[in-house]
């Protein structure tokens, strides 16, 4: 009797510590959920030093601390022209902030826009995590030119 006692003792266990697990995972999920980042061109496809604009758009619960990605002047090709204030649209839930950012390339060719990270923390709360928008792709042609 005691062996069986200590086997349905163990399912149980085993089964309890599983639902602490998953719990764990769903708790994490949700958070992560809560935001939600999106970055979009006018356009993928430009000539040599056209300029195009990169929105980055964020969207999350009223009492998150978000931090913008800090993007370099020049990356991957592509040059950093402008950046536009961030934009908050406050007083409806959820909370989304906007900037946006004049970009160019002189160089022909196809350049990525790598993943661009957001990091975000609960106000009151230690721990930070980090978002990442997808990678997007830039087409730059050359202009022909007449030399007749």
């Amino acid at each position: 009797m005691s062996s069986r006692y200590n086997k349905i003792s163990l399912k149980h266990f085993i089964a309890f510590v599983c639902f602490l697990f998953s719990i764990g995972i769903t708790c994490r999920v949700q958070a992560a959920s809560d935001i939600v980042v999106k970055a979009t061109l006018d356009t993928n496809q430009i000539r040599i030093g056209e300029q195009f604009r990169l929105d980055l758009t964020v969207t999350t619960k009223a009492n998150t601390e978000i931090s913008f990605p800090l993007l370099p002047d020049t990356f991957n090709h592509i040059e950093l022209v402008g950046r536009g204030p961030i934009d908050t649209l406050k007083g409806v839930t959820p909370v989304t902030l906007h900037q946006a950012y004049i970009l160019t390339s002189f160089d022909s060719g196809f350049f990525v826009i790598p993943p661009l990270p957001f990091t975000s923390r609960e106000i009151k709360q230690p721990l930070t995590d980090t978002t990442f928008t997808e990678a997007l792709l830039v087409g730059v042609k050359t202009i022909s030119i007449d030399t007749t």
